[in-house]
């Protein structure tokens, strides 16, 4: 095998030991084994466990769902910033791909360690997702769709990605953390109106914009 497929194939093998492990909690033999190859032919593609995890955190930077990027191309407005919440909540509680779960239990280990993957993880939502969201803020409210609040622009932006992944997290496993008593459809609404609301966004114009069954109305 080529050396470059091979390197790829070791990082993707290795993910979930990591996931489960972490760095520390993972030996150089079980990562060999996990790879499917020698320690000696492990070490030849990486010098060590730590640069095959930091190579594994390189591979595995969250990326924004196509959705999301589509929402935060629109014009910012108080319809976009609703639309924005709606998808970002929308994307992260439909998510269970393996790999996503492996990123999921991977920078949840990170918070109790480091916390060197949870930045890499966050560098997207950093870059662009909060950014957005702060801009749809502030044009809602010049809007006057905003009550006038204390909490920061930005501070608002985060809880809106934060909260919506702790629901994420509350889902991860097989049988969920939290029992919400809901389908997972009436889950995501509730919780987009509960964000809106806490953005600062008038409850008319939630009503106005934002109906029972998840769609959008025009302004």
């Amino acid at each position: 095998m080529p050396f470059d497929e091979r390197r790829k194939l070791i990082i993707t093998r290795v993910r979930e030991l990591f996931a489960h492990k972490g760095l520390e909690g993972a030996t150089s033999r079980e990562l060999a084994q996990a790879a499917g190859v020698s320690e000696g032919l492990l070490f030849k593609h990486f010098p060590n466990k730590e640069a095959l995890f930091l190579a594994m955190l390189e591979s595995l930077e969250a990326s924004l769902p196509d959705n999301i990027q589509k929402s935060l191309s629109l014009e910012p407005s108080t319809s976009t910033l609703i639309l924005i919440v709606h998808t970002l909540v929308t994307e992260l509680l439909s998510l269970h791909s393996e790999e996503f779960n492996d990123i999921t239990r991977i920078y949840l280990r990170s918070l109790a360690g480091d916390g060197e993957f949870a930045h890499v993880a966050l560098r997207k939502a950093r870059e662009r997702l909060i950014p957005k969201i702060e801009e749809n803020i502030k044009a809602a409210e010049a809007s006057g769709d905003i009550d006038e609040s204390l909490v920061p622009y930005r501070m608002r932006a985060w809880f809106v990605d934060r909260l919506a992944f702790v629901l994420l997290v509350d889902l991860l496993p097989p049988v969920p953390a939290v029992d919400y008593r809901i389908p997972r459809g009436e889950l995501v609404r509730e919780a987009v109106r509960f964000l809106l609301r806490g953005i600062g966004l008038k409850e008319e114009v939630i009503r106005r914009l934002y109906t029972a069954e998840g769609a959008f109305l025009d302004a």
